[in-house]
């Protein structure tokens, strides 16, 4: 018969697991890390380098274990908090997000933590939130179509005092 002892030391991801064999009257001391016993969070996607686009759903995915039930989402621009995605979502290891109106830039990323428990968490790489690239293009021939107006207009008022002043 046997029996074990779980030592906890919150000051560190270490935990001390000690057991104890009656019948053999032996005693083993581990030394675990904190993840083996509360969970561990790594984020699939976003991954390093993707290009998400403003108003469109994208799914993001992870792997846990351990005891980890329920997870929050958040989204970071430059290691700052810029929304909460999810106070409390499933642990079901993906979550589909509406990107919402983001100013263009390569350098967001994603954190995902346990609920209950802070420092147990994962921040994927860097990547890119871009408005639709066709708005960009509309707004880009919007543009050159209001120029291309603005030219034609001048050179038809250009045209005309030119011919008024020929006729005096």
């Amino acid at each position: 018969m046997s029996i074990s002892i779980v030592i906890f030391s919150f000051s560190s991801n270490l935990y001390l697991f000690q057991e104890i064999d009656l019948k053999n009257n032996t005693h083993f001391l581990n030394v675990s890390d904190h993840d083996d016993i509360f969970g561990e969070i790594h984020i699939l996607r976003p991954s390093k380098s993707e290009f998400l686009r403003v108003g469109q759903n994208f799914t993001i995915k992870w792997d846990s274990k351990g005891s980890i039930e329920f997870v929050t989402i958040a989204l970071y621009k430059d290691y700052q908090h810029i929304e909460t995605i999810t106070i409390t979502t499933s642990n079901n290891g993906e979550y589909v997000w509406f990107i919402g109106n983001h100013e263009d830039a390569d350098d967001y990323s994603i954190g995902i933590w346990d609920y209950m428990d802070f420092n147990n968490n994962d921040f994927s790489d860097s990547f890119t939130i871009s408005m639709n690239l066709q708005k960009k293009f509309d707004n880009f021939f919007i543009m050159i179509l209001i120029v291309g107006l603005i030219a034609l207009t001048t050179l038809f008022i250009s045209f005309t005092l030119i011919k008024l002043k020929k006729k005096r």
